[in-house]
């Protein structure tokens, strides 16, 4: 006779709700984390599959860099959901039953939701989930073939805040060396312009100077992100008729809307709306794509002009858009014609590449040299602070990389073991040739060439032999030759067309 299952671990739904906004590392959050049986706390995650619920970890959206992660939704699972057992203390009211009865038992949900169509009324038949607002907190169903399997449990936050709408197209495009600092904007800008533009402004931004001059085009569109809208975009920043299509539009929500309905029309708004999603034919209705699609005959995405031309230019393929939605909810295919308009219209209006003008960097002939010698030491040395700022370098505050693009340089800081103290040293220091790339917090840089000497006589453009033989036999890797030079220095070459392009000054390898 098979063995019962050892019953649940029983945990206080009113503790577990009141973990919500503290940090992992909270002794309020340790100690019920011991009651909750076997826990696995993850990078993003805590789960208690013993007790039936998980919490994720998030930094706060405006917190300071390093700030640690705090607890921001609470899952609980049925039964078996996810190799979970069924939490036992649900909130008053809610329970792992029929949709239909909840709705009997609970007061009206604020808002039911339907994949592909968004919020939809509460009459819906077979929506993917409901959401409560209770005492505080949002607690938000799932359902599966119209039973509860799952539900989320959230502090609720302000609701006059809108829903977030932050979208940056550029996130995965690599960054020139001369894109304007705030190029990442553009994109949330051009849509809060056309918004404007076509529908105009909301309440939020109804009255004012600024909703003056943003109305007669005589403010840049960044310009009001910034100001009006501090650098965000969410839907009190546009007019309230637009708010599904833009919160889906800008979530890549509406991908999956159509289950197969569009698949024969797909490919050819695909190739009239330039999209580039990989080797794919698909049209996933995302904002991103159509951003990156509309200025690809720019040579970087970074170079769309903060422009009201700019504004013109997409605005043909968002009108587009949203008569799409209009018409069929993305859920049917629209007539071809309607988007055969829209690139027509969209490659009517010329736009400039926006570029900013180059101050090239400069360097004396110790800088190198110097910034190599900050190896392994503390980035709390006046010495070593010195000499980075020569270089135009952050002084790093945790374990992270800096770059600065236009001279050519970047270093890595690490945590290391000085004096029995864990201290933040200068781990190691990399030269780049010109039109080298690199992935330096978050951003993926372009470089131009280090001005200056660098250090073992080296040059960029030496060939491949001329180094070996000025620095020795290399252990080489395909495009990489690795020179140990010291028991604390090693030095990697990396060549393209059997050219120096690259020089890195680290550790010797284990």
């Amino acid at each position: 006779m098979a063995k019962a299952p050892a019953p649940a671990v029983k945990v206080a739904f009113e503790s577990l709700r009141s973990l919500l906004g503290k940090e992992v590392d909270d002794p309020a959050v340790k100690a019920l984390l011991a009651k909750a049986g076997k826990v696995a706390v993850k990078s993003d995650f805590i789960i208690a599959k013993e007790a039936g619920f998980d919490f994720s970890l998030e930094r706060p959206e405006h917190a300071k860099r390093g700030a640690k992660k705090q607890l921001t939704c609470l899952f609980l699972y049925s039964e078996g959901r996810d190799q979970h057992r069924g939490f036992l203390d649900l909130p008053a009211g809610f329970s792992f039953t029929t949709r239909a009865d909840l709705l009997a038992a609970l007061p009206a949900p604020k808002q039911t939701w339907k994949i592909g169509k968004g919020k939809v009324p509460v009459t819906t038949k077979h929506p993917d989930h409901d959401e409560w607002s209770i005492e505080g907190y949002a607690i938000t169903v799932d359902y599966r073939e119209g039973d509860a399997h799952g539900m989320q449990v959230t502090l609720a936050g302000d609701p006059d805040a809108g829903r977030d709408l932050s979208n940056n197209p550029l996130h995965f495009a690599t960054k020139p060396t001369d894109a304007r600092p705030d190029a990442g904007l553009v994109g949330m800008a051009l849509l809060v312009a056309w918004s404007a533009d076509r529908f105009g402004l909301p309440k939020k931004h109804a009255s004012g100077e600024l909703a003056k001059q943003f109305a007669k085009r005589a403010l840049a569109p960044t310009a009001f992100l910034v100001a009006a809208c501090d650098k965000k975009l969410n839907t009190n920043d546009v007019a309230p008729d637009l708010e599904n299509f833009l919160f889906g539009y800008t979530h890549r929500m509406w991908m999956s809307a159509d289950e197969g309905a569009r698949e024969k029309i797909d490919a050819k708004i695909h190739a009239l709306l330039r999209l580039s999603a990989a080797d794919k034919k698909e049209d996933e209705r995302a904002y991103a794509d159509d951003f990156l699609g509309t200025f690809s005959d720019l040579e970087s995405p970074f170079y769309v002009p903060d422009s009201w031309q700019a504004v013109d230019r997409i605005a043909p393929v968002l009108d587009a858009r949203w008569a799409d939605f209009e018409n069929t909810g993305f859920a049917k295919a629209p007539r071809l014609e309607l988007y055969e308009k829209a690139a027509k219209l969209r490659d009517a209006v010329e736009i400039k590449p926006e570029r900013v003008k180059l101050v090239a960097g400069t360097a004396d002939d110790e800088l190198a040299k110097d910034l190599v010698s900050c190896m392994g030491q503390p980035l709390t040395d006046k010495g070593v602070r010195a000499i980075l700022g020569r270089a135009g370098l952050e002084v790093s505050k945790r374990v992270e990389p800096h770059a600065n693009a236009t001279l050519g340089v970047s270093y890595m800081a690490v945590n290391t073991k000085l004096d029995g103290r864990t201290k933040l040293v200068v781990d190691t220091v990399r030269f780049y040739g010109p039109k080298r790339r690199a992935y330096i917090r978050g951003a993926d840089l372009e470089f131009l060439a280090y001005p200056g000497k660098l250090p073992n006589k080296l040059a960029f453009g030496m060939p491949r032999a001329a180094v070996a033989k000025l620095l020795g036999k290399p252990k080489s890797y395909e495009e990489n030759d690795h020179f140990t030079m010291s028991e604390t220095l090693r030095i990697m070459c990396t060549f393209a067309g059997n050219q120096l392009v690259e020089a890195y000054y680290g550790k010797p390898l284990k």
